[in-house]
């Protein structure tokens, strides 16, 4: 029994995270250095499907008006994609779902991190800090609450948002939330990721002089370091089944000269940390399938 369990809640179904995977590499790699934060680089991105165990890597769709496509996700049934996309220049980001083969694209709404409630309703930020759904049609487009980073638990029950500080998970009416604040304090940013139990939350905490993925039991926030490979470390994800955590490490900027950003595996029993992806081009923002069994994933890799 999730420790989020509530007669309240309208939505279910399993939830899809962020983080890549690839082939597999060394996993003895040097440090990258740590860089400066400079203006973000949209370089040409696009959406690639692949399965979990990094083989079978595809390209998969791209709007051609946009520059930058990310922050992909499966829909609960697994027929449809969502993803956002920037054009050349910055701007803002634009939601955009397509059938699972990438056919028949089509625009949803101006917003970005979008995340799949159910099979016609998304959740997504828009701005900073404000949170919205929106059916895929475009329609009924309400605001939910203030926060950044926006997550679901396992069982799609819950919302999850970062706000002051804090890891919120909300019910679907907003009538029910719960808290935590992790210790060592998050990087609201960088995304969080509750496990399917309910019980942990993996976030990025500043410490040691970078940024570090850490994962807090949910009652006393207290956090506990996983890893420290090359570069800052962001996007955090447990897998449908909990029993492993995706996260990305390297740059979090995609310009010329940054060390590449690389999707690293962490065994949550064994805490063996497994680099997945090679250092030839940034792979990030990748998102598991409610099975488990596929990962949708952002690329500079050409077509």
């Amino acid at each position: 029994m999730s420790r989020f369990s509530s007669p309240r809640v309208r939505f279910a179904g399993l939830v899809i995270l962020a983080g890549v995977l690839g082939p597999g590499v060394d996993v003895a790699a040097q440090k990258a250095p740590r860089t400066k934060r400079k203006p973000l680089h949209l370089s040409d991105t696009s959406i690639y499907v692949m399965h979990a165990d990094g083989k079978g890597l595809k390209w998969l769709v791209r709007e051609e008006k946009f520059q930058w496509q990310g922050s992909p996700v499966f829909s609960p049934s697994g027929k449809q994609i969502a993803w956002d996309a920037k054009k050349p220049g910055g701007g803002g980001s634009t939601i955009f779902i397509a059938n699972v083969d990438g056919s028949r694209i089509r625009r949803v709404t101006g917003g970005a991190r979008p995340k799949w409630l159910t099979d016609t309703t998304l959740l997504f930020r828009k701005g900073a800090d404000r949170l919205f759904t929106v059916k895929t049609d475009g329609t009924a487009e309400r605001f939910l609450a203030k926060g950044k980073s926006p997550e679901l638990t396992a069982d799609r029950k819950w919302i999850v948002f970062v706000l002051d500080g804090k890891v919120v998970a909300m019910d679907a009416d907003g009538a029910h939330r719960r808290s935590v604040s992790p210790k060592p304090p998050l990087d609201e940013f960088n995304g969080v990721s509750v496990s399917s139990d309910g019980k942990r939350v993996a976030y990025v905490g500043r410490g040691n002089g970078g940024q570090v993925i850490y994962v807090a039991d949910w009652k006393t926030g207290k956090g506990e370091k996983l890893a420290d490979p090359p570069g800052r470390e962001f996007f955090p994800n447990f897998s449908p089944d909990g029993k492993k955590l995706a996260f990305c490490a390297g740059s979090s900027f995609l310009g010329p000269g940054e060390p590449k950003s690389r999707i690293y595996l962490i065994d949550l029993a064994t805490k063996k940390v497994t680099p997945l992806t090679d250092a030839t081009h940034h792979c990030r923002d990748a998102s598991w399938s409610s099975d488990g069994k596929r990962l949708l994933l952002q690329s500079t890799r050409p077509k």
